[in-house]
């Protein structure tokens, strides 16, 4: 397994195509057979591909969403591998009872942004469809 020192930060790193070369290298080994191993092989050992049509965000869809230290509402206009990039956002600084909210709609304390906002998937904690109005205005 190649692990080597990342330039960006001096801390070990090991990729993860490595961890894969690796797990197959001793299954080989250990079966005295070689094999051959696809792009698709080497993404079904990483955990799956990175197809979109795996992510559970639908693009036009209104989300609650929580991250490590916030909350959003908006509008879904486009997804990347890493990122969510939302519409009609507001940061929600206090949801109320979380069940209420999410029942009727009523936020406690709501921030709209004024352009679309990108989201780092690797925050995210949980998301919920919004089935109610975007909220647009501070409360």
């Amino acid at each position: 397994m190649a692990v080597r020192p990342s330039p960006a930060t001096g801390r070990m790193t090991c990729s993860l195509l490595s961890v894969a070369f690796t797990t197959f290298t001793n299954f080989t080994q250990s079966k005295g057979e070689p094999m051959e191993l696809s792009i698709s092989d080497i993404r079904e050992l990483l955990g799956g591909s990175n197809s979109q049509d795996e992510s559970p965000y639908v693009t036009g869809e209104k989300y609650l969403i929580r991250c490590v230290t916030m909350f959003y509402t908006g509008r879904i206009i486009r997804e990347t591998a890493n990122e969510l990039v939302l519409d009609d956002t507001a940061w929600i600084a206090s949801t109320g009872r979380f069940h209420d909210a999410l029942k009727t709609g009523k936020l406690d304390e709501v921030e709209p942004f004024v352009s679309p906002v990108i989201i780092p998937k690797s925050t995210i904690v949980d998301a919920s469809v919004w089935t109610h109005d975007l909220p647009r205005s501070q409360s």
